[in-house]
C-alpha cells in the first residue's frame, strides 16, 4: 500500500479489492485501475481540487500500478529529521510563514540517512545530531513519504526518507536563510499540533508518528496518557 500526496490531498494506491478495508478513512473515493489515462486524469483531479475527498486506487498487480503512477512524474529523493533534544521538544523551521520539519534534497550517490543528517544541520545550525531510527510510516510498504509539486511545467514526486533524531545541543540555532528559512525554534511536545496547524500533511503524519515512537521509548505511559488530546492524530 502506497500513499502519495498531490497538493495535500492523499491518493491511496493498495492491492486489489479486498485490501480496501485497510483504509481507515471510510470516505473516500475508489477507483479499479484500468490504465494510464485514467491514472493522469485522477493526477489533473487532485491537483485541481486539493480538499476532496481521499482517492483510493486498487488494483491485482501492485507494482505495476505503481510503476505507472509513478512514470506520470520526475522521481527525487531528500531526507528529512524529526529532531528532540533533551527537554522533549522538537525543532522546526519557518520556511515561507509555514512552520515545517527540517528537510532537503539529497545529493547524488549520498545514503539517505547522511543526507538526511546534513540537511537537518545546514537548515538548522543544530549540532551534535544522532541518529535514532527511521520513521516508518504504519501500515505502508514504503519507509518514506510521497509528494508533488510542479517545476519548470514537470510534474515532480519527492520521495522524503525522515529519521528520528536527538541531540544534546543547546546552543545558538541558525536557520538557513538563503533556503527562506527564517527561524529554527524548539517546541514542546504539546505546541506542536498548533505550530503545523498549516503544514503539508505529511508534515503533519510523519511528527505524530515520530512523538509517537519517541513516547514509548523516552517517557513514561502515563505521561502521554494526560497528551493524548494534544497530540497530532
Amino acid at each position: 500500500m502506497y500513499k502519495i500526496y498531490i497538493n495535500d490531498l492523499p491518493i491511496t494506491l493498495v492491492h486489489s479489492n479486498k485490501q480496501r478495508n485497510r483504509i481507515s478513512d471510510a470516505d473516500y473515493l475508489e477507483h479499479h485501475y484500468e490504465n494510464n489515462a485514467d491514472l493522469l486524469a485522477i493526477i489533473n483531479y487532485a491537483e485541481r481540487f486539493p480538499m476532496a475527498r481521499e482517492i483510493v486506487i486498487w488494483s491485482e498487480n501492485i507494482d505495476e500500478l505503481r510503476s505507472d503512477f509513478f512514470g506520470n512524474f520526475k522521481y527525487l529523493e531528500a531526507g528529512g529529521g524529526v529532531v528532540f533534544n533533551q527537554n522533549k521538544e522538537i525543532l522546526l523551521i519557518e520556511r515561507h510563514n509555514i512552520w515545517e520539519l527540517p528537510k532537503g534534497k539529497l545529493k547524488k550517490q549520498e545514503a539517505k540517512d547522511e543526507g538526511a543528517l546534513r540537511e537537518v544541520i545546514e537548515e538548522t545550525g543544530v549540532q551534535q545530531v544522532r541518529l535514532v531510527k527511521p520513521v516508518q510510516m504504519p501500515g505502508f510498504d514504503h519507509d518514506c513519504t510521497y509528494h508533488n509539486y510542479a517545476g519548470n511545467l514537470l510534474r515532480i514526486l519527492k520521495a522524503t526518507y525522515w529519521y528520528i533524531m536527538e541531540t544534546d545541543y543547546s546552543g545558538e540555532l541558525i536557520p538557513q536563510l538563503d533556503e527562506g528559512i527564517t527561524q529554527a525554534k524548539w517546541f514542546n511536545i504539546e505546541e506542536v499540533p498548533h505550530m503545523l496547524r498549516n503544514s503539508y500533511r505529511t508534515v503533519q503524519d510523519v511528527t505524530a508518528t515520530a512523538i509517537d515512537e519517541f513516547s514509548k521509548n523516552v517517557l513514561p505511559p502515563q505521561y502521554w496518557k494526560e497528551q493524548d488530546s494534544t497530540l497530532i492524530k
